[in-house]
């Protein structure tokens, strides 16, 4: 009574999963929430139209790019659409949609910001985000345990990031270093 109860150490499996990329069948318990939160239905509503709007507009820009050679311009429409995918998931509460979009716009933030065209594999990662996208949109009103397992998205935008972070890295150290020797 009163103190904490111990927690079980989390398996190791999942954890190998996610650093890998590798797709792991989840259980819906585990993703499933402590305690099941109401999505306000107006705002489930505006999610879905807003959402449908914006897939549309990043699937024109991957129509439109698919077959350029990488790497891809980062336009400000596609920066704007990928802003408003995680701003209205997060905004309408809905967790797959957030999970999914965040890493995605942070990624396309960046790129954006730094003058960095899209790789081949964010091109390709940017249509398997759009179709789970459309999955959120379809079933939003589904319980968390419904939807396929994002890991594989996830780490594929994270692993994008730290190489463009490595570049800028890379880029930049040249600059540090005095070019006139002392």
């Amino acid at each position: 009574e009163g103190g904490a109860l111990p927690t079980a150490a989390p398996s190791p499996a999942p954890l190998a999963a996610v650093e890998t990329g590798e797709m792991a069948p989840v259980a819906a318990t585990e993703s499933a929430p402590a305690a099941v939160t109401e999505v306000d239905p107006v705002l489930q509503d505006i999610f879905r139209k807003e959402t449908v709007g914006h897939v549309a507009a990043v699937r024109d820009y991957i129509q439109l790019r698919s077959q350029d050679p990488a790497p891809h311009p980062v336009t400000e429409d596609l920066y704007r659409a990928c802003h408003t995918l995680s701003g209205i998931a997060k905004t309408a509460g809905v967790r797959q949609g957030i999970k999914v979009a965040e890493p995605m716009e942070h990624y396309i933030r960046k790129l954006h910001d730094v003058g960095h065209g899209l790789p081949a594999e964010g091109l390709s990662l940017l249509k398997d985000t759009l179709r789970a996208l459309e999955n959120v949109v379809d079933h939003s009103d589904e319980d968390t345990g419904f939807f396929p397992d994002h890991r594989r998205l996830i780490v594929g935008w994270h692993g994008l990031e730290r190489s463009l972070d490595g570049e800028l890295a890379r880029i930049s150290a040249p600059a540090e270093s005095p070019s006139i020797p002392p």
